[in-house]
């Protein structure tokens, strides 16, 4: 694993690092046994930050920039309450793929319950998303699907547009299931150790 491009951008624009995640993970299924893609992690001082990282976010995730700008205005995006906490999901048309951190929010988060369980909790949430995104994708690539527009994400894996292969255990006849949980939970795990580092250094801006 290894960073592949930095940038830390304007003070009121979201600090990105885009990460090449490459590992074998075993047989997780579906005849795999490594994932080798590329995503964004970013963290802004608010909500509206997200929307900076890349083109179409609001489609994506289904929430309205022109809302969440409005409510920041309005004081809304609070250390305690904020309007989004983290984010990970699709951008730029369905090539690319982030991890969008509130800084804010941590810090209030972070004196709540403490640093390090602070930022174990958002990792794991995030990192779970991330997870599964990185796994379908792998899936995607080996099928030949195309991974730079829309095609991988509408494909049918086995139960309709859509539906994701998902997590369980590989024995289950449930068609969805095309990782095993093992597999699931090394990814997510090894998302986070990747993570970590570049979570504490861009919270030093902030």
């Amino acid at each position: 694993m290894a960073i592949k491009i930095t940038k830390i951008l304007s003070k009121d624009a979201p600090s990105t690092k885009v990460i090449n995640f490459k590992f074998d993970v075993g047989d997780f299924g579906d005849g795999l046994k490594s994932i080798d893609d590329t995503f964004t992690f970013s963290m802004s001082k608010d909500s509206s930050g997200v929307f900076k990282i890349g083109k179409d976010v609001e489609k994506f995730c289904g929430i309205k920039e022109a809302d969440v700008v409005k409510q920041v205005a309005e004081g809304k995006d609070k250390p305690e309450d904020a309007i989004i906490y983290g984010l990970t999901n699709i951008m730029n048309g369905g090539k690319d793929i982030y991890m969008w951190i509130n800084a804010t929010r941590y810090q209030g988060m972070s004196k709540k319950v403490g640093a390090i369980p602070a930022m174990f909790e958002i990792l794991a949430h995030e990192s779970a998303h991330l997870a599964k995104q990185l796994l379908t994708r792998a899936i995607a690539k080996s099928k030949k699907l195309n991974l730079t527009n829309e095609e991988w994400i509408k494909h049918d894996y086995g139960a309709g547009a859509y539906n994701w292969p998902t997590n369980g255990d590989m024995n289950d006849k449930n068609k969805l299931i095309q990782v095993s949980d093992e597999a699931f939970a090394t990814t997510v795990g090894l998302i986070g150790q990747e993570v970590a580092p570049h979570f504490l250094k861009m919270l030093e801006k902030y």
